[in-house]
């Protein structure tokens, strides 16, 4: 296996760690980010129960009737890609959070890496994986949009306090 295929098959944990790194700092973004990633999970396994969907390198006939005897457990389902959810969600709330381009840049790049061993391990389709990246995009902006209205801006005068004395 390559550096690149490693990467991607551990994106998920190399993101999460790194997230809490640039994350330190900042600990209502640090907080809700771990609360976030867990309900991300659980969403990921919420789906994958919910579609069922086979990954595209098992074999029909096996799986299907592994499912019958129900020895399937979440991880068995393709639909949608947990790897791909979790490394989206990491690179999105992290540039909604530090709004830093090199970081978020480099966590793009292992989001593609992750991309790029999940079709080549034919662990996922292409539509898996798009549907995971999607859903962690937008469960990293919903997340986000929740921390910034969690934290107080800065305070500005009223104009009724310009106003002639």
């Amino acid at each position: 296996m390559n550096i690149i295929e490693t990467i991607g098959k551990h994106g998920p944990v190399i993101l999460g760690i790194s997230s809490l790194f640039f994350l330190y700092r900042r600990p209502t973004w640090l907080v809700v980010y771990m609360i976030g990633y867990l309900l991300n999970i659980l969403i990921i396994i919420i789906l994958k129960l919910l579609f069922q969907q086979p990954r595209p390198k098992e074999r029909l006939d096996q799986f299907y009737a592994k499912r019958a005897n129900g020895r399937l457990y979440y991880y068995d389902y393709g639909m949608p890609s947990g790897h791909a959810e979790s490394t989206f969600f990491s690179t999105v709330y992290i540039w909604l959070a530090t709004q830093n381009v090199w970081i978020t840049a480099v966590y793009f790049i292992i989001c593609w890496a992750t991309i790029y061993q999940r079709l080549i391990s034919n662990s996922h389709d292409i539509w898996q994986i798009i549907v995971g990246a999607i859903l962690g995009s937008l469960f990293a902006y919903v997340v986000a949009v929740y921390v910034k209205r969690m934290i107080p801006g800065v305070l500005k005068r009223k104009l009724e306090e310009y106003g002639p004395r």
